[in-house]
């Protein structure tokens, strides 16, 4: 008897293949759900969603690293970090549109 008409070795190998399918399908579902927004990055902390890459700088280093050297509690120390982390959206993208944007 070949490996292939072994009895059960179809179901198996159909198992396999629907379970390949299936459960990235469930993941983004899942994904999606929990995040409707569909971005990457995305953090779980203990249930709680976030998304956004400076916002999920800022919650990590209040809650985990509080008056840290990296994000101190100081408004104007903090004020020159949140400053460097947001660069690109005020600066740097209007700069590169207005550099090679085709008029």
């Amino acid at each position: 008897m070949s490996a292939v008409t072994r009895p059960g070795l179809l179901q198996m190998v159909t198992s396999n293949i629907l379970t390949l399918i299936v459960n990235p399908i469930i993941i983004l579902l899942n994904f999606f759900q929990m995040n409707p927004q569909h971005t990457i990055p995305v953090i779980v902390d203990n249930g709680f969603v976030l998304s956004e890459s400076r916002a999920i700088l800022g919650y990590l280093a209040e809650k985990y690293a509080k008056d840290s050297t990296y994000y101190p509690s100081d408004p104007m120390a903090r004020g020159v970090v949140n400053q460097r982390l947001m660069f690109d959206i005020g600066t740097l993208y209007q700069r590169l549109l207005e550099t090679y944007m085709v008029r």
